[in-house]
């Protein structure tokens, strides 16, 4: 019996954009930088341990059904083979069933070789997914331990790490006190300076007398009486 396979089967795309709300939380979890990229590299170090084990379970499906397929092709040209003996005096298969081409002529493609690439390649993401895996768990501190001929991985070098770039955060923020504490101290002593020069710039020239001596001195009637 002919099994017709149609092109038409609908196929569910289940993946979809995030919704509004999705979107709004990332964007305030985006606001707390160290939160976030903490978040980001879990969620990566996850996708990546998921694309490893879908590459894996595809590599064996596609094993499987190969071996299924080709035991199933042998089979298949073993029966015809014994068919066409048993049915000799007919001329065969083709000429026992006469007008029934479609159930005659029936070639069975060998697909073993293309099968046989599409695992191949299946097994090298497979590969590429681990090493990425193990460069993700890697860091900078183990790089330069292990090219010093030491091997220092794990918890070690992580707080090695987190304690060197807190080290280095205390001198960023040491230099950037500094250089803001001296520019403070540059311009309270050019304001000193400035303070100073008008200060000796007033003890050249006094202030004027007051209003009631000026006028005292220019009026002899407005000087008070000498107490006798």
């Amino acid at each position: 019996m002919k099994r017709e396979i149609g092109d038409d089967i609908p196929i569910g795309d289940e993946w979809h954009e995030p919704d509004a709300g999705v979107a709004i939380g990332w964007v305030l979890e985006s606001l707390f930088t160290p939160v976030a990229a903490f978040r980001n590299r879990e969620m990566l170090y996850k996708l990546l341990g998921q694309t490893e084990r879908l590459a894996a379970a595809t590599k064996k499906g596609f094993k499987d059904i190969n071996s299924q397929l080709q035991a199933t092709s042998r089979m298949t040209l073993q029966n015809r083979m014994a068919l066409d003996m048993l049915l000799l005096k007919e001329h065969g298969v083709c000429q026992y069933l006469k007008t029934k081409i479609d159930h005659c002529c029936i070639h069975i493609p060998n697909m073993t070789l293309e099968v046989e690439k599409d695992i191949s390649q299946l097994e090298t993401i497979e590969f590429k997914t681990r090493d990425i895996e193990k460069e993700a768990q890697h860091n900078w501190i183990g790089e330069i331990f292990k090219s010093l001929g030491l091997s220092v991985s794990g918890w070690v070098s992580s707080v090695i790490q987190n304690v060197l770039l807190f080290a280095v955060l205390l001198l960023i923020i040491w230099l950037v006190y500094k250089c803001v504490l001296g520019v403070i101290e540059r311009e309270t002593r050019r304001t000193r300076r400035v303070m100073r020069a008008l200060t000796r710039d007033n003890e050249k020239y006094p202030p004027p007398p007051k209003y009631e001596i000026a006028v005292g001195r220019e009026n002899p009637a407005f000087e008070k009486p000498d107490d006798d």
